[in-house]
Parts: C-alpha cells; sequence; structure tokens
C-alpha cells in the first residue's frame, strides 16, 4: 500500500520522529518520578520537623516557668516592699498632703467635694477619705499605730515637718 504523499508508510519519516518524542516525553516523566521518590525518602525532613517541636516545647517551658513562678533574677520585688517604717510614714504623710490638694483643687474646679479619692485621680495606698460636710472634709492614713488626720484648713507644714518634707510655696 502506498502514501498518499508519494511514498511507502514504512518510509515515513514522520514516524520516527513521534517515536523520538514519546522517548523523550517518557523519559522525563520518569526523571520526575525519580526526583519525587527521593525527595518523599529524605529522612532529613522529619529529623528538622523533629527539632523544631522540640525548640517550641522547651520555648513554652520557659514561658510557663516565668509566668507562673515569677523568679527573683527576672522580677524584682516591688522596693514599696523593701521601705523602713520611717519611710513608710514619710511616704504616708507626703500621700495624704497630696490627696488634700487633690480634693482642693477638685472643689476649686466644680464647686463641690468628690464622692471618693478616685474621683480626684490617682489614689495613694494606705490614705482614707471622709466628708463632714458640704466644704469640709479630711483625709486619713494608720502610721504606726496611730492615726494621722489632714483636713481642709490645717496646715501642710504640721504633717510634712516630721518626715522630713515641706511643700513649697505658691509666689
Amino acid at each position: 500500500m502506498s502514501d498518499p504523499r508519494g511514498g511507502a508508510e514504512n518510509d515515513d519519516p514522520v514516524v520516527p520522529e513521534k517515536r523520538e518524542l514519546l522517548e523523550a516525553f517518557d523519559g522525563v516523566v520518569s526523571r520526575e518520578r525519580e526526583k519525587v521518590l527521593e525527595r518523599r525518602s529524605l529522612p532529613v525532613a522529619r529529623r528538622t520537623h523533629a527539632a523544631v517541636i522540640v525548640v517550641c516545647v522547651l520555648s513554652w517551658g520557659a514561658l510557663a516557668y516565668t509566668w507562673l513562678a515569677r523568679p527573683a533574677w527576672l522580677f524584682p520585688p516591688d522596693p514599696a516592699t523593701r521601705l523602713t517604717p520611717s519611710q513608710r510614714e514619710s511616704r504616708l504623710r507626703f500621700g495624704m498632703y497630696l490627696e488634700r490638694e487633690r480634693v482642693l483643687d477638685f472643689w476649686a474646679t466644680h464647686k463641690r467635694l468628690p464622692r471618693s479619692l478616685e474621683e480626684v485621680g490617682d489614689v495613694e495606698a494606705g490614705i482614707d477619705y471622709a466628708v463632714r460636710g458640704d466644704s469640709t472634709f479630711v483625709v486619713s492614713a494608720l502610721v504606726r499605730d496611730s492615726v494621722l488626720t489632714l483636713d481642709e484648713s490645717q496646715s501642710a507644714d504640721e504633717l510634712l515637718r516630721p518626715a522630713g518634707l515641706k511643700p513649697s510655696r505658691a509666689r
């Protein structure tokens, strides 16, 4: 039988080219399969994954320890807990003076006394406040088994002198 293009079927140059292309394609596909199989068989990936897990677990353990135990080498104690009794007394006396001045400033601005110290701003620890009338109040604190009081009419000099502090005079 003859080819319509003028030659015999077996003598056609197109058929060997197709075979060569198919063989080349098969070669590429088989090389890609081998690469995939090599990647799957690498034990390095497992070791790296295990190392990351170990590092994460150790990090979380260290974080949990510091969060719960709060070691002294990382979290120093509060300086207020290391005060001597006279330092604590000085701090309370000065805090009373500050609170009284805050209340007086509030009174001058709002024309009324605050219901509580929280209404005038930050509250110094250990200091109490009581309203005695429309325009009178007292700030007090417990110092060495005695109660110190400071009201709106008292001089702060009397309160602060034993503590070694003296308020500045307004000019």
